[in-house]
């Protein structure tokens, strides 16, 4: 029987609300409203602060990648209001909250593979290739963690290049994991109004960076 109540908007005055509580897709409407409101939110300041944080707690870059990924997602579908947090605080939050999620499925799942690694050993087996196999893994993720390194390393030669050195500066905090203006302001003696005029030439200077690795002319946004 259909319900004789409205849907549910998926703005409630500034606060998405989330497709969880929506109990539905977004329409296309909907979708773009949402973009642009994590546009105007600085969203692409608030990913690389989510992937440095993941970066940091996981030292794997294609790790981090699929948290910072799943976090995305999840805000999507659980929402977010401005006046509760910070977009990059979110983030953070749901990348930490996926993290502890991984974690858990991670020592059930190694506890039954001890369980079966034991069972073997009563009957003489070599688990020596799963010893190699461990410190392939290892080399990959140290060079995968020096492959994003590079990467964060290529924005703040960018930055340099531009002369931009405030972008310089919160490059190194956001790196730390930290993300807080106020708090950026206080460890680099940089007004909080300078750090926000920074945010919004970041975003062109992104866009410059792609386009310059892709070869393709760069048009400024209207």
């Amino acid at each position: 029987m259909t319900s004789p109540l409205a849907p549910l908007p998926a703005f409630l005055g500034k606060a998405y609300v989330g497709t969880d509580r929506l109990e539905r897709a977004l329409t296309r409407d909907e979708a773009r409203k949402l973009q642009s409101f994590l546009r105007e939110h600085h969203y692409p300041d608030a990913h690389i602060i989510a992937l440095a944080y993941a970066h940091k707690i996981t030292r794997h870059q294609e790790r981090a990648r699929d948290l910072v990924g799943r976090a995305a997602l999840r805000l999507v579908r659980q929402g977010w209001d401005p006046q509760e947090t910070t977009l990059p605080r979110r983030m953070c939050r749901l990348v930490y909250s996926e993290f502890m999620h991984e974690l858990v499925e991670d020592k059930t799942r190694r506890k039954a593979e001890l369980g079966f690694v034991q069972g073997l050993g009563d009957e003489g087996k070599d688990v020596t290739e799963s010893r190699e196999d461990e410190a392939t893994a290892l080399e990959d993720e140290q060079r995968r963690q020096a492959h994003a390194n590079a990467r964060l390393d290529e924005l703040r030669d960018w930055f340099v290049k531009a002369g931009d050195q405030v972008n310089v500066v919160w490059l190194e905090h956001a790196r730390k994991g930290i993300e807080d203006l106020k708090e950026i302001e206080r460890l680099s003696g940089l007004k909080v109004e300078e750090l926000y005029l920074a945010a919004k030439r970041r975003k062109g200077h992104v866009r410059r960076l792609l386009a310059s690795k892709k070869g393709a002319p760069y048009e400024e946004e209207p």
